[in-house]
């Protein structure tokens, strides 16, 4: 579904989760504004114990620290409200990132995760 506003994406993941047993909501943003407007979607899900995984952009590396607002480290951000929050540097470790965050966010008291991927693009 496209929401149209990634703050309220974050949401529809978690109802998305509450829904039905063995559903898992995910919300897919850009890097940057997109990624600071999950985070309250985020601390809800985390405060009542749902699992949902948020995806988002990332600034290519050659941007990375260079006081870039699309170049924010989400990562850190997101960790306060989230079980695990990580960004992926390469694309070959995508698949292993997302089969680590469906555990994690399952194991013990449920919670959301947090993936950021980079561009590869210079």
């Amino acid at each position: 579904m496209l929401a149209r506003h990634v703050e309220a994406a974050s949401h529809m993941a978690e109802g998305y989760t509450r829904a039905a047993a063995g559903n898992i909501g995910v919300c897919i943003g850009t890097s940057g504004p997109a990624g600071t407007d999950m985070i309250t979607g985020l601390y809800s899900a985390s405060a009542d114990s749902i699992p949902i995984l948020c995806i988002t952009g990332r600034a290519p590396v050659a941007k990375l620290h260079k006081e870039d607002f699309r170049a924010v480290d989400i990562a850190s951000i997101a960790k306060p409200v989230s079980k695990w929050a990580v960004t992926v540097m390469e694309p070959a470790q995508v698949p292993g990132t997302f089969q680590k965050a469906f555990q994690i966010m399952r194991e013990g008291r449920p919670g959301p995760v947090r993936s950021t991927c980079r561009s590869t693009s210079r």
